[in-house]
């Protein structure tokens, strides 16, 4: 006897003694949908007709003696070792496309994160290179690490500029610690009193405080002094200073 599965149309022959173990359910090889065998079944013609060419339209060989079709696994329950129906390649590429897109979609998402917040991957230097790789291929620039937090000050010094009475000079040896090369941070630089009021406070830029203005341009290197001259009005009674990079 013949039964067709109703959700995917596919055919199988049936033997009687297969209806018994699950009263009649059995599961579909192909879309493993479980359904009433016994209601399914469909007439068995003798010669080839044009039911047997619904049989090949459903994915299944046309009839061409007893056994050429395959048997559906019977109850809810059977085995996995079942006839299963060849899978279409438009449906194995299904995963392998969604994949390929959640990949895409994940990449796009963390170089647009590393473009606004690149501050968020200096705690994880060694994605650079990834970051680096896939501007490479789509024309994007990766800003560089910033960690004014890994800059030491080496030495400083702040005192009354002998050659402009009423000016203060400041100097700085600044160390970049941090392993690999950043831009140069802004140096704030706060005066205060013996009480510890503040008496001024100004930052200044790299282009303010390098001597040489092509460094500006130029990254900080790792582990390589670099001076700092500040120079500042003298708010007068000044007896302490504090430097903080930003």
């Amino acid at each position: 006897m013949l039964t067709r599965c109703p959700q995917c149309e596919t055919v199988f022959r049936l033997r009687p003694e297969q209806l018994e173990p699950a009263g009649g359910l059995v599961r579909c090889g192909n879309c493993r949908n479980v359904f009433d065998a016994a209601a399914e079944l469909i007439a068995e013609p003798d010669a080839p007709t044009a039911s047997d060419a619904s049989i090949a339209d459903a994915g299944m060989p046309p009839e061409s003696g007893p056994g050429s079709l395959p048997a559906p696994e019977a109850g809810p329950d059977a085995g996995e070792d079942v006839w299963q129906a060849p899978r279409t390649r438009s449906a194995s590429l299904a995963p392998l496309a969604w994949a390929a897109g959640t990949l895409v979609l994940l990449l796009v998402l963390l170089l647009q994160y590393a473009h606004f917040r690149p501050e968020a991957f200096n705690a994880y230097p060694e994605i650079r290179p990834l970051l680096v790789r896939l501007c490479a291929t789509t024309g994007c620039t990766v800003p560089p690490l910033r960690a004014p937090d890994r800059i030491r000050l080496q030495a400083r010094d702040v005192r009354t500029d002998p050659g402009q009475p009423g000016r203060l000079l400041a100097n700085a040896i600044l160390v970049n610690e941090a392993g690999y090369s950043q831009p140069y941070p802004e140096l704030e630089l706060t005066l205060t009193t013996t009480e510890g009021a503040v008496k001024g406070m100004r930052v200044f830029t790299p282009a303010e405080y390098l001597p040489d203005v092509r460094d500006v341009k130029r990254l900080m290197p790792p582990d390589t002094p670099v001076h700092a001259r500040l120079e500042l009005a003298d708010p007068g009674n000044v007896t302490g200073y504090t430097f903080r990079f930003r």
